[in-house]
C-alpha cells in the first residue's frame, strides 16, 4: 500500500505447508492467504543430481501391513499427533521391527541418522541398538548434545536417533543412510527429511534411505513430483462446484476425477507400503529415472469398465506385453466418452483415438465397443512411476 512499485522475491526448498497445501495460486483454505500468486522457477532434484549437486537417492521401503490400523488410531492435527505417535511406535513389536531392519540393512553405511517420534521413543532406539548408537534431542544440555553430535561426526558412534533436530536445517555431506521410523502427512517435512542425506561428499555414489512407515508410498518415489495435502475445505468447496473434478496438488489445476495422471505429469500415488510386527519384506526403491523402454505387444483387449465410485462407464484398450505363462504384464488406454463425460477427459480420449482408432471417434460406450482399432505392435513405456504410462505407440503400418 506504501510502495506500489514494490516487488518481493519468495525462495523456498519447501513450497507448500501443511494444512494449507501451496503458499502461491489462488487455491487456499478459507481465512488462509498464499503469499504469492504464482511460481516464475523450480530448480529440481532431477537437474541438481545430474549437474552434480547432489546424489542419487536409493532405498528400501518396507511391504507389510500392520502400521496402517495402528495409526488410524493416532488423532490428527494437520499432522499426527506426536505423543500418540510416539506412543504407538514405541510398542515393542514395532521397536524390535525396526532395530532388526537396521541392523540387517544398514551393515554398508558408515554414518547413520534415525528420524524418532518422540524423545522416548529415540531414547528406546538407541539402547536397544547399542554401543554403536548416541542420541541428541530438546532435553539434552548444550554440553551434552554437542558431545554426542561430535562422537557421531567424528565416527565414534555410527548411528545416531535424533527428533526434530536434524530434519532441516542441518549440514552433514557425508551422511550417507537415513532412517524414517517417523510416519507424516508432511511433504515439507519428509522433503526436509530426505534432504540430508542427499548432500555429496568424497567417496559417496549415493544416499540410502530405509523407510520403515508407510511415508514413502504416501509422497511416491518421484521427488519432483510428490504428494502435497490439499486442505479438505478446498477440495469439498471444488467437489461441491463438480463431483467430477478434483484439484492436482502439484500445479493445483482442476482436473477430471478419472484420470490417474495430470497433465502437469503428477501422478496420484497408491498406498501400498507399510510397517510390519517382524522385519517387513523390503522392496528396493532407486529414487532414480529409468529411461522408457519399447515393448512388444502380445495381445490388446477391447472392453468397458464401470469406475468404483462415480459407476459412470469408460472405454478401456488393455494392452499384454512381455508375456510369460506364469506372470504377463498389461497396461491399460482409458477413453471418457460424451455420454458419460465432459471437457478435458474426452479432449484426451480424441486425441489418443486418432493413434488407436480406424473408425470415427465414438459418442458413446456402445459406439466404443462396436468400432475398429488399429493393431498395436510395440509401446514406449515409462514405469517410473506407481502406473506405467505409455509415451508412444506403435501401430501396423498402412
Amino acid at each position: 500500500a506504501l510502495n506500489p512499485a514494490l516487488r518481493i522475491l519468495g525462495v523456498t526448498a519447501t513450497p507448500s505447508r501443511l494444512g494449507h497445501g501451496y503458499i502461491y495460486g489462488d487455491k487456499c483454505a478459507p481465512g488462509s492467504q498464499n503469499l504469492f500468486p504464482r511460481l516464475n522457477h523450480s530448480v529440481e532434484y532431477e537437474g541438481l543430481k545430474n549437474q552434480g549437486w547432489l546424489v542419487p537417492l536409493k532405498g528400501k521401503v518396507a511391504t507389510h501391513k500392520s502400521l496402517t490400523q495402528d495409526l488410524e488410531n493416532v488423532s490428527v492435527s494437520g499432522d499426527y499427533v506426536l505423543q500418540e505417535l510416539g506412543d504407538t511406535l514405541s510398542q515393542q513389536r514395532h521397536i524390535q521391527t525396526a532395530v532388526d531392519a537396521i541392523r540387517l540393512y544398514t551393515q554398508d553405511y558408515k554414518k547413520i541418522c534415525v528420524f524418532c517420534c518422540t524423545i522416548d521413543h529415540a531414547k528406546q532406539l538407541a539402547k536397544m541398538l547399542g554401543d554403536e548408537t548416541t542420541i541428541v534431542h530438546s532435553q539434552l544440555s548444550p554440553i551434552e548434545r554437542q558431545i554426542n553430535m561430535q562422537a557421531w561426526i567424528t565416527g565414534r558412534s555410527r548411528i545416531i536417533t535424533s527428533v526434530n533436530i536434524l530434519t532441516e536445517g542441518f549440514d552433514m555431506p557425508d551422511l550417507d543412510c537415513l532412517i524414517m521410523v517417523r510416519p507424516t502427512l508432511s511433504s515439507s517435512l519428509f522433503l526436509q527429511s530426505v534432504g540430508r542425506v542427499l548432500r555429496t561428499s568424497p567417496g559417496k555414489d549415493h544416499g540410502f534411505l530405509l523407510d520403515l512407515t508407510n511415508n514413502t508410498a504416501y509422497f511416491g518415489t518421484n521427488l519432483d513430483n510428490i504428494k502435497v495435502t490439499v486442505p479438505k475445505s478446498v477440495q469439498d468447496m471444488i467437489k461441491k462446484d463438480n463431483e467430477l473434478i478434483k484439484l492436482c496438488p502439484m500445479c493445483e489445476k482442476e482436473v477430471h476425477i478419472a484420470l490417474r495422471k495430470c497433465p502437469c505429469g503428477y501422478e496420484w500415488p497408491a498406498s501400498t507400503f507399510e510397517e510390519a510386527e517382524k522385519i517387513p519384506e523390503m522392496e528396493d526403491v532407486d529414487f532414480e529415472r529409468v529411461e522408457p523402454e519399447w515393448h512388444d505387444i502380445d495381445k490388446q483387449v477391447v472392453d468397458d469398465h464401470v469406475g468404483r465410485k462415480s459407476r459412470k462407464r469408460l472405454g478401456k484398450m488393455t494392452l499384454i506385453y512381455g508375456q510369460n505363462i506364469y506372470h504377463p504384464k498389461e497396461v491399460s488406454l482409458w477413453f471418457c466418452l460424451p455420454d458419460e463425460y465432459n471437457g478435458y477427459a474426452v479432449e484426451k480420449a480424441r486425441q489418443l483415438w486418432k493413434k488407436v482408432g480406424k473408425s470415427k471417434f465414438p459418442e458413446s460406450v456402445d459406439e466404443f465397443l462396436d468400432s475398429e482399432f488399429e493393431i498395436i505392435t510395440e509401446i514406449l513405456l515409462d514405469e517410473n512411476g506407481d502406473y506405467p504410462e505409455i509415451k508412444e505407440i506403435k501401430t501396423v503400418p498402412f
